[in-house]
């Protein structure tokens, strides 16, 4: 505001004050200023496409804030940790969250920092003590307690094995930086005692608590009913703490993670064997399907989503619309199992509206773009995306119906949707007709060249031909799923790798690569039959032409066997405790005499209410069983039904997840053991563990299983885990 030198000097002060007022808007609670700016936000979650189905697709909401009634969480982002790559990540993403801060702050966003144990760091600091001056409010049943799981989560698979720890340091690394903690003073497993400075915090506006009960009063007394968590770790901290994403949804806040300002503790060595920024993203969808949505910091920042410098995997945008081919189920499975360096974007076609592809502005920023729709038009703002991917060179592959992906069938689009007719030809160098008789069997053979190209060199070749002595040049056939597709002729610089044939037809090209006028590599196969996917010839097909398209080395896909993807299962008790057969051996009979040892573990929160009086696991008398509470081997009564447990009140955890495991022998030349049912007593309360519980092989003393790094708060699934009523 400029004031007049011209104004009386009697009138000269008020104005001043008149000017002041209104430029400063009180926030709730806040000494700052707050600006009108409401905050644009597009909350991303997954939904599935229909009640029980097993695809899920994104689904993006439009939501205003005000800034006055928002607050972000800034959770356990400690000035030291006991992993050493954990530090490194964010070292590499703590600048941008600071900016996020700095600029959300300005907005008038409440700032609450919450280094989890450091309290003690802070005792004088305004920020601390106005945190702990907040009002107190009504709050929640157990708001001060850690949360494990919500309701939502029930019946969700946890997409990884945490229970180590999550360390995926170099073993050498790790003992140089925990000798260089204690070189520090520092206890190298709890080694944090403060925020770390990346993060500074404002005197005069921000709060400190780890509390669950001050930071519910916060909230009340500012009445802030929207809340952005951000800081580490995501799949323990962000998740579970009092102050998190499971007590913040199951108390009604408009909670949201923001996704690329934060980070796991997930070690690769570990179920699902992927890389630790794809075990990022495989909790990150947990929470989108089962907790609450997720933003990203380019909504507070502009620009684009953060990605880690030290994340090295390329970008592949997915984009699914049709129904004739279940590629929203294939395709998904197929990519969970086959493309674990590769950073994943689902963008499904809206059941509801066949052209509409929410998220379709996810293909920007990608890396490469892999097409399975078929007989869609769009709106020119998401046409555009595409074709801005495509001039832009980067590759595009695609399968089956992609050839007329966007193409209507003798007609024209509907006024406000554009097509793309000349995707086939342009893009992939095709010309699709139609296809042949559904009833007609396909033949594919490998080509010539397919001996060398990188997408096929390893599979061409039929190698039980070679070694019964016949010709080098012996290539390998299969049977295709579905129909044959007729795609001849093909656009000069085509280069085949496999042709398909039906009795008295012309072959046809089935799989080839094609570099477009303006550079960028493509590659299309009309290949894509749910059969298909269960051939492991399209499946090494598909991998590796993805992988060459990425300038990526191709790989030999080995047929799977039981039990090798994931070690760790999940199965229900009550049951018979013969969990399927290890995959080393063939049948039952190799294991008759053997001694081969499991385990079942589970987390069971017990209330303080269970421990007034002697707690007790009980098992049938039959099951040659022993058990751990939290690592420590328990001792046992024999009775003439049970097995009967002591827990310890010691060893428990009270109002807090505790591990349970179970070791017993199994696939014993005795007859079986009878049906595993565990429950809890405490005086009259008795809770059957009927449910959820892993079980993982294991060595005859247990003792790598049974200790346990982590309190199974951390280091336990929300599928395998019991709470018991107070």
């Amino acid at each position: 505001m400029t004031l007049s030198r011209s104004l009386p000097a009697h009138l000269w002060l008020p104005v001043v004050l008149l000017a002041a007022i209104s430029q400063a808007q009180p926030v709730a609670g806040q000494t700052g200023t707050a600006s009108e700016k409401q905050l644009q936000l597009h909350l991303r979650s997954q939904v599935p496409e229909k009640k029980d189905s097993p695809a899920y697709q994104y689904r993006f909401e439009a939501q205003q804030w005000d800034p006055r009634q928002t607050a972000i969480v800034v959770c356990d982002f400690w000035d030291y940790h006991h992993c050493l790559n954990a530090v490194r990540r964010m070292k590499e993403f703590g600048p941008r969250l600071n900016t996020v801060i700095e600029t959300a702050r300005r907005q008038g966003v409440t700032i609450i920092h919450s280094p989890s144990d450091c309290m003690e760091s802070y005792r004088d600091h305004p920020a601390r003590q106005r945190a702990i001056q907040a009002p107190a409010s009504q709050s929640p049943p157990d708001i001060s307690s850690w949360c494990s799981r919500i309701p939502t989560e029930e019946a969700a698979t946890y997409p990884i094995d945490q229970s180590d720890g999550g360390e995926d340091d170099d073993p050498k690394e790790h003992r140089e930086w925990a000798s260089k903690l204690e070189s520090l003073g520092r206890n190298p497993n709890l080694p944090w005692k403060s925020q770390n400075t990346m993060i500074p915090i404002d005197r005069e506006l921000d709060l400190i608590s780890d509390r669950g009960q001050e930071v519910w009063n916060i909230l009340q007394d500012r009445k802030i009913r929207n809340v952005i968590l951000v800081g580490v770790h995501t799949n323990m901290c962000v998740l579970g703490r009092p102050f998190g994403l499971r007590q913040m949804k199951r108390n009604g806040l408009n909670v949201v993670l923001m996704r690329d300002m934060t980070d796991t503790m997930y070690n690769p060595q570990r179920w699902p064997y992927v890389s630790h920024y794809t075990g990022t993203d495989l909790v990150i969808s947990h929470i989108e399907k089962h907790v609450c949505p997720t933003i990203s910091s380019d909504q507070i920042l502009g620009g684009r989503e953060f990605r880690f410098p030290s994340d090295p995997r390329p970008k592949l945008a997915i984009l699914i619309g049709e129904r004739e081919y279940e590629t929203r189920q294939t395709l998904p499975g197929f990519a969970e199992r086959h493309l674990r360096d590769f950073q994943l974007r689902f963008i499904h076609a809206d059941p509801e509206d066949r052209n509409l592809f929410r998220g379709i502005g996810q293909v920007a920023d990608a890396d490469l773009l892999l097409i399975s729709v078929r007989r869609r038009v769009l709106k020119p703002e998401s046409m555009k995306v595409l074709k801005a991917f495509e001039a832009a060179g980067k590759p595009i592959l695609g399968i089956r119906t992609a050839s007329h992906a966007f193409s209507l069938r003798n007609s024209k689009p509907p006024q406000g949707y554009q097509d793309w007719p000349e995707l086939d030809s342009s893009v992939f160098g095709g010309s699709y007709t139609n296809h042949y008789g559904n009833k007609l069997k396909s033949r594919v053979v490998y080509t010539p060249l397919a001996t060398r190209h990188p997408v096929t060199r390893l599979t061409a070749r039929d190698e039980v031909a070679q070694k019964e002595g016949q010709p080098d040049e012996e290539l390998k056939s299969f049977g295709q799923g579905g129909s044959l597709y007729k795609t001849a002729p093909l656009a000069s610089g085509c280069q085949v790798l496999m042709m398909g044939s039906v009795l008295g037809h012309p072959a046809e090209p089935v799989a080839w690569t094609f570099t477009r006028v303006n550079g960028g590599k493509s590659f299309y196969t009309s290949l894509g039959h749910p059969d298909d996917f269960r051939n492991r010839e399209f499946v090494s097909l598909l991998t590796n032409a993805i992988r060459w398209a990425a300038g990526q080395e191709p790989i030999r896909i080995e047929p799977p066997r039981d039990g090798e993807w994931n070690p760790i299962q999940t199965i229900a008790l009550p049951g018979n405790p013969q969990p399927p057969l290890p995959f080393e051996f063939e049948s039952r009979e190799e294991l008759s005499g053997l001694h081969t040892y499991i385990a079942f573990r589970s987390a069971v929160r017990i209330p303080k209410s269970w421990t007034s009086d002697k707690l007790r696991l009980h098992v049938p008398a039959g099951v040659p069983v022993r058990c751990w509470l939290n690592g420590t081997e328990l001792k046992a009564d024999r009775t003439s039904e049970d097995l009967v447990f002591h827990l310890p009140t010691d060893r428990i955890e009270i109002n807090d997840a505790n591990w349970l495991m179970l070791g017993l022998k199994l696939y014993d030349s005795k007859p079986p053991a009878p049906p595993l049912v565990p429950h809890l007593t405490s005086g009259t309360r008795k809770a059957k563990l009927t449910g959820g519980w892993q079980w993982i092989r294991a060595k005859k003393d247990f003792s790598k299983t049974s200790v346990i790094r982590l309190p199974a708060k951390f280091g336990g699934s929300t599928d395998t885990f019991f709470e018991l009523e107070p």
